[in-house]
């Protein structure tokens, strides 16, 4: 399908891009992915959050350069923030999140496109798999080994969709519209991807996964996800404290699961702070563990979703087996290294 000619049909598709001091190699290369994309029915909506001098100089020359960038200069508030002015200000049919110092591949929206007019589906949100990149190392993460649909009135479909490793992230989706009936909550600084999506999915009825990874996921040592800041405990439970939606056996699971990857997140960068030794780190684990959120995500395990290699760890750490919990730590730190 040649997505260049006759664009009157075919459904606009909005990419939103929060900017708040990203380094200028990956702001400029992010914008470019975007404009360079295969189908050209799209607005780049660009969110300057309070941005330094060298990136907003960067999103000018863009604006300048490039009518289908549209530039909107906010004071710092957050990604969440700057994600709800982007939403608020966009006019596409569809909508996806790119992070400033991420990238897509160029035929990204293309195949989200193509996917969703072939069959005449209407699909509420299309994803796809992605590549982690550490420097010069890439790992690629696929969901499934095939192009797949799901019906969520299906219990199946159901069980497979609601979990951390699909609704973990607003990145590496094409989300109709329509479906979106809550914005992001600006009150949250960690979670806030997984709860927009706790908050939303509600709405979806269908989804198509595309077989591929095309979007890039830029991990480097800024990332809050590499942070052992102390505040990073409150936000993890801020987020989880806002999930109450315990009726829904689905969202309860969702629910665990987050708390779950919050736990695997805090105690590897407990286990490899950098710079103190896990030794002097090990008392701040236990009290982690003694948290009352924690004792709650324990004795509801059962609902957590997540691969057993991933799993294993978390029962470790609800038998405060902290040297294996350090073993499958190390192993996770090296890999990523």
């Amino acid at each position: 399908m040649n997505m260049n000619l006759d664009l009157s049909n075919k459904p606009l598709v909005s990419v939103i891009i929060p900017i708040y001091n990203t380094r200028d190699y990956d702001l400029i290369k992010c914008i470019n992915s975007i404009i360079n994309q295969s189908y050209k029915n799209i607005e780049i909506i660009l969110v300057d959050d309070g941005s330094n001098i060298s990136n907003k100089k960067i999103i000018a020359n863009f604006s300048r350069k490039e009518k289908k960038v549209n530039v909107f200069h906010i004071k710092n508030s957050g990604v969440s923030n700057a994600r709800n002015v982007g939403i608020n200000n966009s006019n596409g049919d569809y909508i996806m999140f790119v992070d400033a110092d991420d990238w897509i591949d160029e035929n990204c929206i293309e195949l989200c496109i193509d996917n969703l007019l072939s069959g005449h589906n209407d699909y509420d949100i299309i994803f796809f798999g992605y590549k982690k990149v550490f420097d010069s190392k890439k790992y690629k993460v696929d969901f499934f080994n095939k192009n797949m649909e799901f019906d969520l009135s299906n219990s199946n479909s159901e069980k497979t969709i609601y979990n951390m490793k699909i609704l973990g992230s607003s990145c590496m989706k094409l989300y109709k519209r329509s479906i979106i009936y809550n914005l992001f909550d600006v009150d949250l600084k960690n979670g806030e991807d997984v709860f927009f999506n706790y908050c939303n999915i509600v709405n979806v009825k269908k989804l198509s996964y595309i077989y591929g990874v095309y979007y890039n996921y830029n991990i480097h040592d800024e990332s809050a996800v590499r942070s052992n800041d102390e505040e990073i405990v409150g936000r993890y439970l801020h987020t989880f404290s806002k999930m109450k939606n315990d009726d829904n056996i689905n969202l309860l699971s969702l629910k665990y699961s987050f708390m779950a990857i919050a736990l695997l997140v805090l105690s590897l960068n407990y286990c490899f702070p950098k710079k103190s030794t896990y030794y002097k780190n090990k008392s701040k684990l236990i009290r982690l563990l003694n948290l009352d959120d924690f004792k709650e995500m324990f004795s509801n395990i059962k609902y957590i979703r997540l691969p057993f290699s991933r799993k294993i760890c978390i029962y470790f750490c609800k038998y405060r087996l902290l040297f294996l919990v350090y073993f499958t730590c190390f192993i996770k730190h090296m890999h990523d290294r």
